[in-house]
């Protein structure tokens, strides 16, 4: 999952009342810790894109409360950075004539 579909995840949940936010920290259950950990989210969201369980985990909970999340498609973005660089490129060789 990409970094922008994990941070969507999480406010779809945070928006459900599956996980709580306050203040940009994300409360979420750490293993070997008691209790709630504030968590920020950049940085949860960065840990989700590579946690194929947690991802499948508030899934399922955003479907049991009867929403669907279906990761949006991004490939675009790749498509326009690409351009961007090509573009960044053609005017350093204009600039060095």
């Amino acid at each position: 999952m990409i970094y922008i579909n994990a941070l969507e995840l999480i406010n779809a949940c945070v928006k459900n009342d599956i996980l709580v936010e306050e203040k940009g920290y994300v409360f979420v259950l750490r293993k070997g810790k008691k209790g709630w950990c504030p968590t920020d989210k950049d940085l949860l969201a960065k840990e989700l894109m590579k946690d194929e369980k947690g991802q499948k985990r508030l899934i399922s909970a955003l479907k049991e409360k009867n929403v669907e999340f279906t990761p949006k498609d991004y490939s675009w973005l790749n498509k326009e950075k690409e351009i961007f660089e090509e573009t960044l490129d053609e005017l350093d060789e204009e600039i060095d004539k």
